[in-house]
């Protein structure tokens, strides 16, 4: 691929009608009310991340969002590497059988592209059937979409 798209694409996951598991999709909706340098754009992928493998795959650094069971307090927030994930259970899956790494995989597959790779979640309280976000992971969202918004801007400066 000779020209890229992105230098940042966020990707908000998560079912919004799955109470927590909705949060990277909310977190996605309120980041791209923002105005954004060029090179940067933000996607509401939501439980169908395959269909946005073109743009996945013209993106130089990818920051996917999503609530993630990751045995910790809920509420709590990570930000882990590409390496981080495979120490996680299988978290991602779809309807259709693809995880969001093998999302990634095939994207790279066709472009080379990411290379980089950034989870960003927060330990859910709730993700049973319901709209709303749990009070504690609702409290948690303005915190997560700055930290979000630093990490963006620390992408495009270049320093990793």
């Amino acid at each position: 691929m000779d020209k890229l798209n992105y230098q940042v694409l966020v990707l908000g996951l998560g079912n919004l009608l799955m109470s927590d598991d909705g949060f990277g999709v909310l977190a996605a909706h309120i980041l791209m009310k923002k105005e954004w340098p060029p090179g940067v754009a933000v996607r509401d992928t939501g439980t169908a991340a395959f269909y946005f493998l073109e743009e996945i795959s013209s993106a130089y650094n990818v920051i996917a969002v999503d609530a993630l069971r990751a045995r910790g307090k809920p509420g709590s927030i990570y930000r882990l590497s590409e390496g981080d994930i495979l120490h996680l259970p299988d978290c991602w899956r779809s309807a259709h059988g693809f995880t969001f790494p093998d999302v990634i995989a095939l994207a790279r597959k066709i472009s080379g592209y990411p290379t980089n790779l950034l989870i960003y979640g927060v330990e859910p309280y709730d993700v049973s059937f319901g709209h709303a976000l749990s009070p504690v992971i609702k409290k948690k969202l303005p915190h997560f979409v700055e930290q979000l918004t630093v990490e963006i801007f620390r992408l495009l400066s270049g320093s990793l």
